[in-house]
């Protein structure tokens, strides 16, 4: 079943492909270069022009709040996302399961698939996977089993809070809270602090390697790290040592509000699976998951034991390689329903 089958996970700041030709995953930056309304450059060439083009090249993010707002952009971009995932040798198309998020509209379900569907692709099938449920399989949970799970996946954009139990979703909900989200946040405090202004790939930097969500200014060895950006009184280049003290009062804020979510799902979540949940744990997930100390705070925040994963980034489309690989799971992808109001 595996053979010329190619699993997508399209996401707000990385799209990837598994190839089952080669057995192997591609990761790209889901970003395009405009120039004069045309492409000029896309995924991990764009990313690298980003906040460094002059006025005549605009970088964009065709997915936004985890849906696809720049269709056009988005599939001329997949499209050579796809041939380089097949490289050396060239594929004109084969079979193809997309993981779609949940929560949002028919009409914005519809849009990953058709990323595929009217691309220039040879496609010869096609098929469509909740994301969680991929997840699931990814991390290796017993997706046909009546116990219940919760999964937090905190990617580029949203969160997406889901809880599951025999095959299917019980409760799901997205909110629009990410790493871009706490990027723009850190990069707020320190204009505002220091009166520097950084842009958002500095203040990613600084996410990765110094946010400790359980660091605060009264802590006597804070991580800290020096960064450039624009002195906004003298208007000259300066250099400051940030502390992960004025990471965690940036995004606290966005915290208590994934916090919240999580608790109002758990609120409504059927007693029976909140035993269940407190066995197995909290899986916590994405891209923008490995913050140090953010399982710690879950579980304080929670009274639930949270289990981390490594990449966790990738573990949607480590779910999407093991549908695709396995007859077992067959019975989780389905055929794309175009919505009536289309």
């Amino acid at each position: 079943m595996a053979s010329g089958f190619y699993g997508v996970d399209i996401g707000s700041k990385n799209v990837k492909i598994y190839n089952s030709n080669t057995k192997e995953i591609s990761c790209f930056s889901n970003i395009v270069a405009i120039k004069d309304g045309t492409m000029f450059d896309y995924g991990n060439g764009a990313y690298e022009m980003y906040e460094k083009t002059p006025g005549n090249i605009k970088c964009v993010f065709p997915v936004s709040d985890g849906v696809i707002t720049d269709m056009n952009n988005m599939i001329a971009s997949f499209e050579q996302y796809f041939i380089m995932a097949n490289r050396p040798k060239i594929v004109n198309g084969g079979r193809f399961l997309i993981a779609v998020p949940t929560d949002i509209t028919e009409i914005e379900k519809h849009g990953f698939s058709e990323v595929v569907s009217d691309s220039n692709i040879k496609v010869k099938e096609l098929y469509v996977v909740e994301r969680p449920i991929a997840e699931a399989v990814g991390l290796g949970i017993d997706i046909n089993s009546p116990n219940g799970n919760m999964i937090i996946n905190i990617g580029g954009a949203t969160t997406e809070i889901s809880i599951l139990s025999k095959g299917g979703l019980v409760l799901s909900k997205i909110i629009k809270n990410g790493g871009n989200v706490f990027d723009e946040a850190i990069a707020s405090a320190v204009k505002k602090k220091y009166n520097l202004l950084i842009g958002i790939k500095t203040a990613e930097r600084i996410k990765n390697e110094i946010a400790d969500v359980l660091s605060s200014d009264e802590d006597n060895e804070l991580l800290e790290m020096e960064v450039y950006g624009r002195n906004m009184i003298t208007g000259l280049p300066s250099c400051r040592s940030i502390g992960s003290d004025v990471v965690n009062k940036a995004i606290s804020n966005n915290l208590n509000d994934i916090v919240y979510n999580i608790k109002t799902l758990l609120d409504r979540t059927p007693p029976e699976l909140i035993v269940d949940i407190k066995k197995n744990g909290i899986f916590l997930t994405g891209g923008s998951s490995s913050i140090k100390n953010l399982d710690i705070l879950l579980s304080n925040e929670t009274g639930f034991k949270v289990n981390t994963v490594r990449e966790p980034g990738e573990s949607v489309v480590r779910g999407v390689t093991k549908i695709i690989s396995d007859p077992d799971f067959k019975n989780l992808m389905y055929e794309p329903k175009i919505p009536q109001y289309l």
